[in-house]
């Protein structure tokens, strides 16, 4: 493909009759053109993309119909599952922290009147 004609202007995503805005960046190494919507896009929502005959080949040729699917549709997929929170109850007063070395009481910054404890993801 020839990357000057792979462009914004060239790439249309729409979700139902709204254009989503984004950008257009072909990448020649690998030849992979990459659509970036500006916001992100709604889940479980069906878009429907189409690249016009103003994509060519670097012969100049126009990106012919029938050639690959064009246009074609896509459904993203259902908004993540956020577990609860977990109540700490007493255990709300320790605190945790960590660096390079890790958990420690030795050196400057040492614990002398509190709680320490590792941070620990709790799920359900």
């Amino acid at each position: 493909m020839d990357p000057l004609t792979l462009t914004t202007a060239q790439y249309t995503l729409m979700e139902g009759v709204n254009p989503v805005t984004g950008t257009v960046a072909y990448d020649v190494p690998s030849n992979i053109a990459t659509f970036t919507p500006l916001s992100p896009l709604a889940f479980s929502t069906t878009y429907t993309a189409l690249i016009s005959n103003g994509a060519k080949d670097l012969a100049g040729n126009s990106l012919a119909s029938g050639v690959v699917p064009n246009p074609w549709s896509f459904t993203t997929g259902a908004a993540p599952v956020i577990p609860p929170l977990v109540p700490l109850g007493a255990a709300a007063t320790f605190g945790s922290f960590g660096g390079g070395a890790g958990m420690t009481n030795q050196g400057i910054l040492t614990v002398i009147n509190g709680d320490i404890g590792p941070r620990v993801l709790l799920r359900s």
